[in-house]
């Protein structure tokens, strides 16, 4: 064609040759002397002192991972961090910095960089261009149903697509120096190579990577799962029952033993409390024959002060009366103390008047008689103790752990609530417990477990040891962490349970039905917990009944709404009972088929009157939700019959609070109430109704409906996305909304903004063509802000085979940019001879105007604005000024004709010039806009 060397190489782009295309505009760059800037805006610069050092600014706990990725090189932070300025030269320069939401990760040129080395100091992680000479990496070591990963403990777990397999990789980050692994095989898994951390690639595809205090631990998911580690042993309901206090015995043995071990625990605070009240009248007493002494010994003082003092002396019958009744009550205390039958029997009060003051006293002896008067007056009443409990206190904050601490005297308790009045919420723990001997406490928090009364067995066990023992120990010494979790979990404070999330890794797999029970009370996402809940369901149906009656309804109830197609039968058949009428209702449901719609509508009417107020809230809103989903009632309907159950006389119960509220900004996503669902959505936490995922899928909803379906580009919707995104994780699904998101920011003149958007938009992205789509408008952002190099490895990124035909020009117009900036007009009017799009049009125009060949730029803007330039009304600002840029280069050219004819067209509606007038065609460093 005639073209030059760099216009064939992009041409050759448009044929899908990335490399070509790189090579060549690498050598345009360097022939330019222009450096490569990050992804990202670069507000602030890092500290970079050496071209062969990168210095990512962070601290101590921030942990990193290395690991190649195709032609990458991929650096994962698990934190995010301030915008970041590459060097200009070195193997850095053409780093691209992605954010993400709980991570920032830089894409490193692995031809530029085959050696690198880590190193974490107190100015953050610094990677270096040099072998890594940090020895051996983490290594898997198999424990039943599970291999725990050591020598990467304290970082996090990240889940990014592989660009590679287009599926994903599970990585484990560290914030300690971890050395790199070779590319290895174990039980059930497969490890890919790294220089840092820990990566499992696509293969790993059914197990699922979490964090431990141990380190990272891969375990197989799925109801019926691949073998990951060691196989698991037979189950048994050994130790976990003895530790538990579990037993088979008829619910009324389990009531007597609990009754029976509360009398016990009255009987030991009662002799506990004589006792701290004996001490206390002792040391009170010991308090006032001190108090009183003080006084006579400054009464004293004070009157040899008073005759040192005096000028004359003074006839003895005006020496006033020495005090007597204090020496006589020294010597016989028994005679002065009486006890106060008003409050408690056991509490001594001391009637005795102070001590009288001389009948003419001086300023100096009546300060120090009223100050010693006073101090006994404050001691004896800060040591009358409150009338004692008639039951069992809660626990205290300490065990009686120490020998030395049951020397000490016990506080007084406080006072109590009569007995029968139960506080509605756990009362603070009193010392009280502290005096009661500790295994009598455990088998008391035993008893009350295995009975079905969990509060109470957990205010005994509330200041028990919070986490395992660690170093030589018995595994007895488990059972009581394990208890006091267990009982946290049960009496609803799940905060309190966190041991069991790694019970199963820290003990053993019979505490797995534990974690799972955890995962599900403390909203755990749920394509996770549901099969681990479903593995437990058979285990837990083996339990005692009270265990059974509490835990079997809520696991059917999780799965019914939560749990994956394989799952549903797995409580199949259930009893025929109140508790289980809610689950049986929605699995009927989940079943399909025909009839089955109407016969739960029915169903859940009759449920709506249970005699449990939070069965009937459940009820009513699943038929809400029933009918919204069957288009029986519209989306504000629904926002409204919400609202309503929200709102009532006395309120839906705690329990079916949060659930109702997930149902009622869903419902207003769909009515269009996007800033009310966005209320809604902020107040809510994970929990057993409300998983991780369905919160974070309805955060999704919120994104697309303000991205797609809501009006054009304004400041009042750009707030609310920018509320939105910070409640995000990411995934495949948010990629979609992000490139959405920055094509709308990139229409409207925010290329810096689109940026980092659709930067991590195309990281996120699975879909090939998804992904080659952003990659195009990545390359159009990056062009846009003078990152030349990012947009040649997007474009290069971007090169799919069968991409769509609108896709292809649209590629062939950036390419033809990228040309026109590095001074090829050749070459870009070569990749844009065929494009008649408007921005094609516009470009090509520009070009020709650079260019000085006015003829040209007057057929190819005449073809724009004949479709361009309306008839009648007015001109929009772009329109006008295509129609003054067609003016102008009709008259460079010499076409009065084309300039005549644009006149009447125009009409008057915009000034055009009417004589050749120095014309400065718009720049290609920028798109430009379309009329």
């Amino acid at each position: 064609m005639g073209t030059s060397a760099t216009g064939q190489a992009l041409k050759g782009v448009a044929r899908q040759n990335g490399r070509r295309l790189r090579a060549t505009l690498m050598l345009l760059c360097a022939v330019a002397g222009t450096g490569t800037p990050s992804a990202t805006p670069t507000h602030a610069a890092t500290a970079q002192a050496h071209p062969a050092t990168l210095t990512l600014p962070c601290d101590s706990a921030t942990g990193l991972a290395v690991f190649p990725n195709g032609e990458n090189l991929i650096v994962v932070v698990d934190k995010p961090l301030a915008p970041l300025t590459m060097p200009a030269t070195g193997p850095f320069a053409t780093a691209q910095v992605i954010p993400l939401a709980n991570a920032t990760l830089l894409l490193l040129d692995a031809h530029a960089l085959p050696q690198l080395s880590a190193m974490h100091d107190s100015t953050g992680w610094r990677l270096t261009a040099q072998p890594d000479h940090a020895g051996q990496g983490p290594r898997g070591v198999a424990l039943p149903g599970l291999v725990l990963f050591t020598g990467v403990a304290g970082g996090h777990v990240i889940t990014l697509p592989d660009a590679t397999t287009g599926g994903q990789m599970l990585v484990a980050t560290a914030p300690i120096v971890t050395g790199g692994t070779a590319r290895s095989s174990g039980a059930g898994y497969t490890l890919h190579s790294s220089l840092q951390g820990l990566v499992l690639p696509d293969s790993t595809a059914g197990l699922a990577l979490r964090e431990t205090s141990r380190g990272p631990v891969l375990e197989a998911v799925g109801l019926h799962p691949a073998l990951a580690g060691l196989p698991l042993p037979p189950a048994s309901s050994d130790p976990l029952w003895a530790w538990l206090g579990l037993d088979d015995a008829p619910q009324d043995v389990l009531e007597q033993r609990w009754q029976a071990a509360r009398t016990a625990l009255d009987k030991s605070l009662k002799d506990a409390r004589k006792a701290a009240q004996a001490a206390a009248r002792k040391a009170r007493l010991a308090a006032q024959r001190k108090a009183e002494q003080a006084a006579r010994d400054a009464e004293e003082a004070a009157a040899e002060v008073h005759e040192d003092t005096a000028p004359t002396p003074q006839p003895p019958a005006s020496k006033p009366p020495q005090p007597t009744a204090p020496a006589a009550t020294a010597d016989n205390d028994a005679e002065t103390v009486t006890w106060d039958t008003s409050g408690d029997p056991d509490t001594p009060t001391d009637p005795t008047p102070p001590p009288q003051q001389p009948a003419a006293p001086q300023p100096a002896p009546a300060t120090a008689t009223a100050t010693a008067t006073a101090t006994a007056t404050a001691t004896a009443t800060a040591d009358t103790p409150d009338a004692p409990p008639h039951q069992p206190t809660p626990v205290a904050e300490t065990p009686p752990a120490d020998p030395a601490d049951d020397q000490a005297e016990p506080p007084p308790p406080p006072r109590r609530k009569p007995h029968g009045k139960k506080p509605a919420s756990p009362q603070p723990a009193t010392p009280a417990l502290a005096a009661v001997p500790w295994p009598l406490r455990l088998t008391a928090a035993k008893a009350a477990f295995a009975a079905g009364h969990w509060q109470e067995s957990w205010d005994l066990l509330r200041d028990s040891p919070a986490t395992l023992p660690t170093g030589p120990h018995d595994q007895n010494a488990w059972a009581v962490p394990i208890l006091r979790a267990c009982a946290a979990l049960l009496a609803g404070h799940p905060d309190n349970a966190g041991l069991l999330a790694e019970a199963d890794v820290l003990v053993g797999p019979e505490l797995a039905p534990w974690r799972a029970l955890f995962l599900m009370a403390s909203g755990a996402d749920s394509t996770l917990t549901a099969p681990l809940v479903a593995r437990s369901y058979p285990i837990v149906a083996h339990y005692p009944m009270p265990l059974r009656a509490l835990l079997l309804p809520r696991m059917a109830t999780y799965l019914a709404r939560f749990g994956p197609a394989d799952t549903l039968a797995v409580p199949a058949p259930l009893p025929d009972s109140s508790s289980f009428a809610l689950p049986r209702i929605l699995l009927e449901l989940r079943a399909g088929g025909a009839g089955r719609e109407e016969t739960a509508r029915v169903a859940l009417e009759n449920l709506t009157a249970s005699a449990s107020a939070t069965t009937a809230s459940f009820a009513r809103a699943e038929l809400v939700g029933l009918l919204l989903a069957h288009d029986r009632i519209s989306p504000t309907m629904a926002t409204t019959a919400y609202a309503h159950l929200l709102a009532g006389a006395e309120g839906p119960p705690a329990g079916a609070l949060p659930a109702l509220h997930l149902a009622h900004a869903r419902a207003a996503i769909r009515a269009g109430q996007i800033p009310q669902a966005i209320t809604e959505l902020a107040t809510l936490t994970p929990g057993e109704t409300t998983p991780t995922d369905q919160i974070q899928s309805a955060w999704r909803e919120v994104l697309y409906a303000l991205i797609f379906t809501t009006t054009p580009h304004d400041n009042a919707r750009t707030a609310l996305i920018h509320r939105t995104l910070p409640q995000l994780q990411d995934s495949p699904g948010l990629a979609k909304a992000l490139s959405g998101w920055g094509r709308q920011l990139l229409d409207n003149d925010h290329a810096a903004d689109a940026l980092p958007v659709l930067a991590r938009a195309e990281f996120l992205a699975r879909d090939p063509q998804q992904k080659a789509d952003t990659a195009e408008l990545l390359a159009r952002a990056a062009l846009a802000t003078g990152h030349v190099q990012l947009a040649l490895k997007a474009l290069e990124r971007g090169a799919q085979p069968h991409l769509p035909t609108d896709l292809l020009a649209r590629r062939r117009y950036d390419e033809a940019l990228l040309a026109a900036q590095r001074g090829d007009i050749a070459g870009a009017q070569t990749l844009l001879a065929e494009d008649e799009s408007d921005a094609g049009l516009t470009l090509r125009g520009s070009l020709y105007e650079q260019a000085h060949q006015w003829p040209q730029a007057v057929l190819v803007l005449g073809r724009l604005a004949s479709h361009a330039l309306p008839e009648r009304g007015s001109l929009t600002p772009a329109q006008a000024t295509l129609a003054h840029r067609l003016a102008a280069d009709a008259l460079a050219a010499g076409d009065s004709a084309t300039l005549q004819r644009l006149t009447t067209w125009v009409n008057g509606r915009t000034p055009l010039p009417q004589t050749p007038t120095p014309l400065t065609a718009p720049s290609p460093a920028t798109p430009p806009r379309q009329p």
